[in-house]
């Protein structure tokens, strides 16, 4: 039971399970926020930094301050009262690929709204490929990361420990097998304050862009200061709809997988096969996730969506899934049996609806179908009046279905 671990426990759990001297090993992602500052002032602590490399991802549209706080840390600090490392920190810096070595060479080449136009793309240049590029040539077996649930949007059912989905990437070759790739997230129970507690107790650095009304920074387009009521990633991605960087989010995660089989694809072509057969089984083998099954469900898109909620006259349970989220495999065989157990009833409709490649239309959002994590079921209600209803109870095929029990008469 990791949450019943501290921050210390977990950490000396994970190097020894993570980093058995072998190949693979344990590494820290982190962009050097407050939360990645408790980290490595506790890896540093343990001893533990000379062993686990510090991986830095450069999207090349950092605030100066960040650049300079990073240059910081590789020095001996100057004030007394400031942390020393015991172990002179390493830190390996991973930027976009091929020619872009600044920011005004990435705006040259793929222009400098590229992060209004298309950020998907932009994500995936700056933060998801120099990510995946950095776990492969650490061979990472699992990557720490200072992501915690009461930052809310998509880190709100956070775990201490889960699986890395990053399709292809998340697993790493071990000999002949294959080895799942995992996420370390030591702090995902750690609240704001106590993040900051720990900081000020101990003397760690952090960025000065804190002390600026900045409760969470980012690249410099997209990230402002917020009062100090305000949500602690409210400053982030602003204006964009969203609330995860790329790294993190599930459809960057596809994109990663997307990209990856368009390039292994290629590489089938070009190296050839005994047959054509045999060439089609390789491309298929790098495909990503395959769907996940629901007998009696009703795939949705953008317009069936709007088509059920508008013209539709049963009540509809919807889930909101991608195959690409572990905890949505784990969930998919209970949403099933939810769907058997409904099927005989004309008066209710089951569906799902997969985030990984599609919005969810505006008009949906505006009827209370925000969703922030995966797997997420609504229940959409016709009578006595419409209504829209997230399920928030226990995922269990019983919970659920009572759940929709309580709320109808026909059941």
């Amino acid at each position: 039971q990791l949450s019943q671990l501290t921050l210390e426990q977990v950490l000396k759990w994970a190097h020894t399970a993570f980093h058995s001297g072998r190949r693979e090993q344990l590494v820290h992602v982190t962009s050097f926020g407050p939360s990645g500052m408790v980290i490595l002032h506790q890896l540093d602590a343990l001893g533990l930094t000379p062993s686990v490399p510090i991986i830095s991802i450069d999207t090349l549209h950092l605030f100066p301050e960040t650049y300079d706080f990073i240059k910081s840390l590789k020095q001996t600090p100057r004030d007394a009262d400031s942390y020393r490392f015991e172990t002179p920190l390493q830190i390996q810096t991973y930027s976009p690929k091929a020619h872009s070595k600044t920011r005004s060479e990435f705006d040259s080449a793929y222009g400098e709204n590229l992060y209004k136009t298309d950020y998907e793309r932009y994500s995936y240049l700056t933060k998801v490929e120099p990510t995946v590029r950095a776990l492969e040539q650490q061979h990472a077996r699992a990557w720490i990361t200072g992501r915690r649930r009461s930052q809310g949007g998509e880190r709100a059912n956070l775990q201490i420990l889960e699986i890395d989905e990053m399709a292809d990437t998340s697993t790493i070759t071990s000999g002949k097998n294959k080895v799942v790739r995992y996420k370390l997230n030591p702090l995902a129970l750690w609240t704001y304050d106590q993040v900051w507690d720990y900081i000020r107790k101990h003397h760690v650095p952090y960025n000065p862009l804190h002390d600026k009304g900045y409760k969470s920074v980012g690249d410099t387009m997209t990230t402002i200061a917020v009062e100090k009521t305000a949500d602690e990633r409210s400053g982030r991605f602003v204006g964009m709809d969203k609330t995860e960087c790329g790294m993190h989010s599930i459809q960057a995660k596809a994109l990663a997988a997307q990209k990856a089989a368009q390039v292994k694809s290629e590489s089938v072509k070009t190296t050839g096969s005994s047959s054509s057969q045999d060439g089609l089984k390789k491309k298929k083998k790098h495909d990503g996730p395959e769907p996940l099954p629901c007998t009696g469900c009703l795939e949705l898109d953008p317009t069936t969506l709007m088509d059920l909620i508008d013209s539709g006259t049963t009540d509809v349970l919807m889930e909101f899934h991608s195959p690409f989220c572990g905890h949505c495999r784990n969930f998919a065989p209970t949403y099933e049996k939810v769907a058997q157990a409904l099927l005989d009833h004309a008066s209710i409709d089951v569906a799902r609806y997969d985030i990984t490649y599609q919005k969810i239309p505006k008009k949906a959002e505006e009827l209370g179908i925000k969703v922030t994590s995966t797997p997420t079921l609504f229940f959409v209600q016709r009578l006595p009046e419409f209504s829209v209803e997230k399920f928030k109870g226990t995922r269990t095929a019983e919970g659920i279905v009572d759940w929709i029990k309580s709320k109808t008469d026909y059941l």
